[in-house]
């Protein structure tokens, strides 16, 4: 496209393409708002128009099997959306109280995430509808359904102490308590601590690190 000197520079007078480079030029001699001086040169810019408003991932994928048991679903879109078109345009499967739905958009309304209570090994399903607009209101045109299963949460066992060093009575029955996720078994080995590591542990000196089993 171009401008000769005697154009306003302003919206093309017709819709340009979507995913589309262009170049424009002032030609020289282009007046500024007041006054007879015109530019001495013609000057050339180039530009790209934004895609069509289409989904391009999301996470979890759709058909994820071992999906992190937390957080909800991120959406990235072609192109920058409009972020109040989301509102009523999408479900949740297995239903969620709207109170524990929360959206939030970033990276200039490209990106979205849906976020609400995931529980491990569960299946949901998400769906966009095509209804949802890009920012100058162009829609999605189809519907868009995620489905995903979460793995179980990651094993875990913590000993619940005080300190690193816990001192106990020997003539008391002695508990460890524990927590644990996941885990069949938890098996405890007891070793012998030398007299001088145990002066170290207890010492304001930097303490190494030693095995002193689990």
């Amino acid at each position: 496209m171009s401008f000769t000197p005697s154009e306003p520079l302003g919206t093309p007078n017709q819709p340009l393409d979507f995913d589309t480079t262009y170049r424009a030029t002032v030609s020289a001699g282009a007046l500024g708002a007041t006054g007879d001086a015109g530019t001495e040169y013609p000057y050339s810019w180039t530009f790209t128009t934004i895609a069509y408003p289409r989904i391009i991932e999301t996470d979890p994928a759709d058909g994820e099997q071992s999906a992190k048991p937390w957080g909800g679903l991120e959406i990235e879109f072609s192109s920058p959306m409009d972020p109040d078109s989301i509102t009523d345009n999408f479900t949740i499967s297995p239903p969620v109280s709207e109170t524990a739905v929360y959206t939030y958009w970033w990276d200039s309304d490209t990106q979205l995430e849906i976020s609400f209570p995931i529980q491990p090994s569960s299946d949901y399903e998400v769906t966009i509808s095509g209804d949802v607009r890009g920012r100058y209101g162009h829609p999605l045109g189809e519907s868009t359904t995620v489905h995903w299963h979460t793995r179980a949460y990651d094993p875990m066992v913590y000993l619940h102490n005080v300190g690193q060093v816990v001192t106990f009575n020997a003539y008391t029955e002695t508990l460890a308590f524990i927590t644990v996720r996941n885990v069949g078994q938890v098996e405890f080995d007891l070793y012998r601590m030398p007299a001088a590591e145990q002066l170290l542990w207890h010492s304001r000196e930097p303490r190494p690190a030693l095995d002193v089993g689990h």
